[in-house]
Order: C-alpha cells, then sequence, then structure tokens
C-alpha cells in the first residue's frame, strides 16, 4: 500500500510494498528489451518449463505487463529460463535479489529547476531546495495514463417541500413546487502524461511529476504560453544536463514526436514499469 504524507510543494510517499528479497541465493529474471505488451502465453510456458511445471507461486510470478518474468528463483532454474528465453526470440538477464535496486521513496514534484550543474526541485512548503547532480540521474521514464477529476456542475433543480403553515392550520400536507440551484459532482476521465526521474543517491528515489501541474518558473524568458509548450523545453533541458541518463524507447519517442504508445492502466502500473526499467539499466 502506497501513503502519502504532504509537505506542500512535494508529496512523500513510502514505497515499501511486496516482498524483498535479500538472500544471496535467488535470482531475478527480467527482459532486457522494451517491448509492450509482453507475450504473456509465452513467458509463461518458459517459466513453467524452466521450473519443472509446477504451478506458479508467490516466487515465481510472472508480471507480463511491464517486464519481470520471476523472483526468487535459484541461479540454476534462472540460467536455464534466459536460454529459453532467448531461443524465443526475448532477451533477458539474471540479476541476484540481494543486489535489486529499490526506489525506497518518491516525491511528486511541482516545482524545481534545471542548471548546469545540477537538477534542483523544491522539497519543503518552506522552499527548501534539494540539488541532484545529474552524475546521479539513472532514467527517464515518460508515460500516459488515465486520470479522474472532480467537476462540479451547477443546475437549476424542482424541489416539493411541504408547506408547513397549510400544514399547522389545516392538517393536510400539502406539497408546493420550489425551484433552485443546486451543484452536484461529476467524474471526469482523461488521459495525462507522468513523468519519472529515478535518482541513484542512498537509497534511490523517484521523482514524479505531472506537466501541467509543475512550475516552470526557472525557465524566465523562455517560458510559453501553454504546459505542453513548457514541458518541451523541460525535455530538452533533460536530454542536455542529464546526458548519462537512459531514457525509456516511450520518453524517446515522445520527445521526438510527441506521441506516446502505449498507455498504461494506472499510475501503480506505470510506476511498476519505471522499476522494471531501472533494473534493466542498473548493472
Amino acid at each position: 500500500m502506497i501513503s502519502g504524507i504532504c509537505t506542500g510543494a512535494v508529496s512523500k510517499l513510502d514505497l515499501r510494498s511486496g516482498t524483498r528479497y535479500h538472500s544471496p541465493m535467488t535470482w531475478s529474471v527480467l527482459l532486457l528489451e522494451e517491448k509492450l505488451p509482453l507475450p504473456a502465453e509465452t513467458l509463461s510456458h518458459l517459466l513453467q518449463k524452466a521450473i519443472g511445471g509446477v504451478a506458479l507461486d508467490f516466487h515465481h510470478t510472472i508480471r507480463t505487463q511491464y517486464g519481470w518474468i520471476a523472483r526468487g528463483l535459484t541461479q540454476e532454474v534462472a540460467e536455464h529460463l534466459i536460454l529459453l528465453l532467448k531461443e524465443a526470440g526475448l532477451p533477458a538477464r539474471a540479476k541476484r535479489d540481494d543486489e535489486m535496486v529499490y526506489l525506497e521513496r518518491r516525491f511528486l514534484m511541482t516545482n524545481g529547476a534545471l542548471r548546469e550543474d545540477a537538477f534542483n526541485f523544491q522539497e519543503t512548503l518552506a522552499g527548501d531546495e534539494r540539488a541532484v547532480p545529474w552524475e546521479s540521474l539513472a532514467v527517464v521514464s515518460i508515460g500516459s495514463v488515465p486520470l479522474a477529476r472532480q467537476k462540479a456542475v451547477r443546475a437549476r433543480v424542482e424541489t416539493r417541500k411541504v408547506n408547513k403553515a397549510v400544514l399547522m392550520t389545516t392538517g393536510i400536507p400539502i406539497k408546493q413546487k420550489k425551484k433552485g440551484m443546486a451543484t452536484t459532482f461529476e467524474t471526469v476521465k482523461d488521459e495525462g502524461i507522468l513523468l519519472h526521474l529515478v535518482v541513484m543517491e542512498e537509497p534511490a528515489l523517484l521523482l514524479e511529476t505531472r506537466p501541467s501541474r509543475f512550475d516552470y518558473h526557472y525557465l524566465g524568458e523562455r517560458a510559453r504560453e501553454t504546459p505542453a509548450e513548457n514541458f518541451r523545453l523541460l525535455l530538452t533541458d533533460l536530454a542536455r544536463w542529464g546526458k548519462k541518463a537512459h531514457w525509456t524507447e516511450m520518453a524517446r519517442r515522445f520527445a521526438k514526436e510527441g506521441t506516446l504508445e502505449p498507455g498504461f492502466s494506472d499510475e501503480r502500473d506505470f510506476l511498476r514499469f519505471t522499476r522494471w526499467i531501472t533494473e534493466k539499466t542498473m548493472t
């Protein structure tokens, strides 16, 4: 479960969910290519073949939406699975579970500045900034997710109320029509863009922002009229200063063409995708 603690400009979220594997005797297998969606039936068959045909359990889990194949494997099984995946045209790698990168913290950014020496973001409501050296930026991930918001709608309504004066005089409950205005709330669904920046400090953290909610004040005279135009400038700055970071295929395509395919089912789905990319790119 993800719980949030609001700090004003930044929300700090706890990402401790699921099981962490510390034993040096267990391994994980994950795909290297960023092809989505993944062939679920093929992966399921190969995994069952690698582990002896037994039913999948909590330790041998397929995550076909975002690159994970299995966790908690023995080294022998992991190596066998990699060979099977390679034969099927699905390059993969094995990684010891106690060497996995774990994103301990997640910050929802609304303010920040990209400068030549570091990326700065506002960490508290009081305006305290934190500087992240460009060498620490490991992954730039962009994805589209469905978002829902509540929209207030004012509408004229007609109600019927009992005339209390008539009721007290005659004892007859006579209802009278009354017109007025009422406010209702509708759920508006839309597609939103999320930007993830993975910073490999100790501990590793994830910076997340939505282009429409980010304060682009740092752009100064370069600022444009719309959030979409300003977001393109932010991506340009990221590419210029964070040259060592891995850009996902979707992030590169969006920066070049402005398109995002495929979309993710929700924010947690995109978060898991970013975790996979982080593991894929880190040695």
